[in-house]
């Protein structure tokens, strides 16, 4: 356990801060202790044990955003109604997390949004630098993987943290409230939940790997000690795993499932853990679904990234199934808006997991830019796919790489007309044969619609897709055709 300690001298400016996911849903939150601004000592898990539902308002004194946040009213309504003077339900803090940050800039000096101490009800902490992780981590901001700001967490007595999330906008008190009443807590003398699945939603290569549940002991008769783990298709059980452990109460474990391969293009997969004596069935079950990526790739593939107004903040990687970095571009390693390629190789059959970030949180567009990042062919300049800027602060697919020499034939040099395009209320595609059937793609490689032709052409309805950039892959008798088509 760290102790993330006041800081009130003010240290070298640093503002930018770590890359790191946040801590998905149903993750356990990190034990700590910290002292505020007054002195007073805090104990996470102590405020979790009695009973108490935490929220933390993660954030820095420059950031406008969570000056816009703090002054909503949302935590102070749920201090006045649910804290020690209300119902006792809940404790808060707000955590300043640059740590370069002193008493100055907390109230309101230069630099800052305003005086960020003033009339709140609930601790103020203005967290310690993390000597693990110089030059500008701070420990609880750390602890909690604190990618961009402001982030709301939610921590259930049971140490499972939720994220109230800006992009879907963020909680009313009221709101928050009923959530709480949500929050799993132990009732029952055997109690095994399943309380997360991490599971790829795009998957490419002989099936779906990776795939991971988080198992927590809500039992208040004793250890957690053995488990059997189900996983379900279609209401068969394709893969058992059996669970050896010794999880107190309120603990968690990651653990790691077997692979399934041989399995159709799109699953709706069910995890089941199953425990002799166990009263709650509940929590028993997570769903997670999965479809087959169809997107192919060349084995000399070009990156072109059109950065927003702040390039330090997006990067990327790829690797392969066997989890080696094929190629990386960390944060901050671009430092202008203007158009970057980067040329990369791949091995013959690869299954290329590509994963793209932004450290503020909010893609490469929106108001700063409207940015794009494509994969091309690099020696015929094709584009094989196109990310839309939305992403938030992460966005992964999947792809196979092909030898031109052995993957599947490409109609590209075909007469193939797709008109209007881009499109709004229809679309009509003709090629110079004729169309066995039609298959359309999302950005992230998700089919969305299979249309049958058996005509040279084929009239689509779209006022009923989403807007963005779809791909179009065209069967024949002569092979396949992959286009693109923008739909407004």
């Amino acid at each position: 356990m760290k102790k993330c300690y006041t800081l009130l001298l003010s240290l070298l400016f640093a503002i930018s801060l770590n890359l790191q996911a946040q801590l998905p849903d149903g993750s356990i939150g990190p034990d700590f202790v910290a002292t505020d601004l007054d002195g007073n000592e805090h104990h996470l898990y102590e405020y979790l044990d009695d009973g108490k539902v935490v929220i933390i308002d993660f954030f820095t004194t420059w950031c406008g955003p969570c000056w816009t946040y703090h002054n909503n009213g949302i935590l102070d309504e749920m201090w006045e109604l649910y804290g020690p003077d209300g119902t006792n339900e809940v404790m808060i803090f707000q955590i300043e997390t640059d740590n370069s940050t002193g008493m100055d800039e907390l109230t309101g000096g230069s630099g800052s949004q305003g005086n960020w101490i003033e009339n709140v009800p609930f601790p103020t902490i203005n967290d310690a630098p993390d000597p693990d992780n110089p030059p500008n981590g701070t420990v609880c901001g750390g602890l909690y993987n604190v990618a961009y700001i402001p982030t709301i967490y939610v921590i259930c007595p049971s140490r499972l943290t939720y994220e109230d999330k800006y992009q879907d906008g963020y909680m009313t008190a009221e709101e928050l409230h009923e959530f709480m009443g949500d929050c799993p807590e132990a009732t029952e003398q055997i109690d095994a939940a399943i309380t997360n699945v991490i599971c790829p939603d795009v998957y490419c290569g002989d099936g779906l790997h990776n795939i991971q549940v988080s198992v927590q002991n809500l039992g208040l008769s004793g250890n957690l000690t053995s488990a059997t783990i189900n996983t379900i298709l279609d209401g068969s059980i394709v893969s058992t795993f059996e669970y050896v452990g010794d999880l107190e109460i309120y603990e968690t474990e990651l653990i790691s499932l077997n692979s399934l391969t041989d399995i159709p293009s799109e699953v709706e997969l069910k995890f089941q853990i199953v425990v002799d004596g166990d009263s709650n069935s509940e929590n028993d079950e997570q769903t997670a679904s999965a479809a087959q990526s169809t997107i192919e790739s060349k084995l000399s593939i070009t990156v072109e990234l059109l950065p927003d107004d702040y390039p330090a903040e997006t990067g990327f990687d790829m690797y392969d199934q066997n989890g080696n970095l094929l190629f990386e571009l960390p944060i901050g390693s671009v430092t202008t808006s203007e158009l970057q390629t980067f040329d990369i190789s791949v091995e013959e059959s690869s299954c290329i997991t590509w994963n793209i970030y932004d450290q503020a949180g909010d893609g490469i567009c929106c108001g700063y830019g409207e940015g794009t990042i494509r994969l091309l062919d690099t020696e015929s300049g094709e584009e094989i796919m196109e990310i839309n800027g939305d992403f938030g602060s992460e966005v992964s697919t999947v792809f196979t790489a092909l030898d031109p020499t052995t993957g599947i034939k490409n109609l590209s040099k075909e007469k193939v007309q797709i008109f209007p395009n881009p499109a709004s209320s229809h679309t009509t595609i003709v090629v110079g044969t004729t169309i066995n059937k039609i298959e359309m793609y999302d950005q992230l490689g998700k089919i969305v619609k299979n249309y049958i032709a058996d005509k040279r052409y084929l009239d689509i309805n779209t006022s009923a897709y989403k807007r963005g950039v779809y791909s179009v892959k065209i069967y024949t008798p002569n092979g396949i055709s992959v286009r693109k088509l923008i739909i407004e």
